[in-house]
């Protein structure tokens, strides 16, 4: 059987989506994380423009940084409930039970977790002490509650490497977890070795987010993502800023069919689809 594989998680929309990185405070700090350490907007803006936001999508994402830690996010997940978004959220699971009735008050369609090894030692030396035990514990809470999908991203650096094997194994063999994504570090390609640990396995569950794959096409047009700025950018892998949620969603063509991620260049590979 053939590992699905694509350049990002998006690749697959069938509709316009936003992503929205509420906050870039987190308390890890993996290496290759693409976050914007940038101060927030105030809430009443983005209270203010939750209309704007749904006629451009009703599928949104809510990011970080930890989108646990922003001090407004039960507010926000009832403003989207209130507004009929669906809803899709990527956490560390860090503080998750005290946010988990707002949150699947919502019409949850998935919870994004990220574990880098099973072996606490390795994923901790990557992303901070204490990473895989919030993972666990968000695991255990998420085991209870069916109707929404349950993500895992495993990115895989060269500490953690060694022990994909036994962390797919355990990923794969939990009932709750429905998806398995191994991805390289952007814009890194992911290395052989783990390639093939993938494809031996090759199970139904499992795919690849290599940020080099020819594999998909650019979503200019089918999504924004939203920075905790204010900023407003045609996703979250391109630094090339179209705007500001103050003064509403801009237009933006649809970038035309084509292979691979432009963002790989930085702004000047996405520069011409966003003119």
């Amino acid at each position: 059987m053939r590992v699905r594989e694509s350049f990002c998680c998006y690749t697959d929309l069938g509709k316009r989506r936003i992503s929205y990185e509420v906050t870039s405070s987190c308390p890890f700090k993996c290496p290759y994380c693409f976050r914007n350490r940038t101060r927030e907007v105030g809430f009443d803006l983005v209270r203010e423009k939750v209309e704007v936001l749904r006629e451009f999508s009703d599928d949104m994402l809510v990011t970080g940084g930890e989108p646990m830690i922003w001090p407004h996010i039960d507010e926000f997940l009832s403003l989207l409930e209130e507004y009929s978004f669906t809803v899709a959220v990527s956490t560390s699971g860090y503080l998750l039970e005290r946010h988990l009735e707002a949150l699947v008050s919502t019409d949850l369609r998935s919870v994004n977790l990220s574990l880098d090894s099973v072996d606490p030692d390795v994923n901790d030396s990557i992303r901070g002490e204490g990473a895989h035990s919030w993972f666990m514990e968000a695991l255990r809470l998420l085991s209870d509650l069916p109707g929404f999908r349950v993500k895992v991203q495993v990115t895989v650096t060269s500490p953690s490497l060694p022990t994909l094997r036994e962390t797919l194994d355990f990923l794969l063999s939990h009932d709750r977890v429905n998806y398995v994504v191994v991805a390289a570090p952007f814009p890194s390609r992911l290395p052989l070795e783990a390639r093939e640990v993938v494809e031996d396995l090759a199970d139904p569950k499992l795919s690849i987010y290599d940020p080099r794959s020819s594999t998909g096409s650019c979503l200019v047009g089918k999504m924004i993502h939203i920075r905790s700025d204010g900023s407003i950018h045609p996703c979250a892998l391109c630094p090339l800023s179209l705007g500001h949620l103050s003064s509403g969603i801009p237009d933006i063509p649809l970038a035309p069919p084509g292979n691979g991620c432009p963002a790989v260049r930085g702004s000047a590979g996405c520069k011409d689809l966003v003119r």
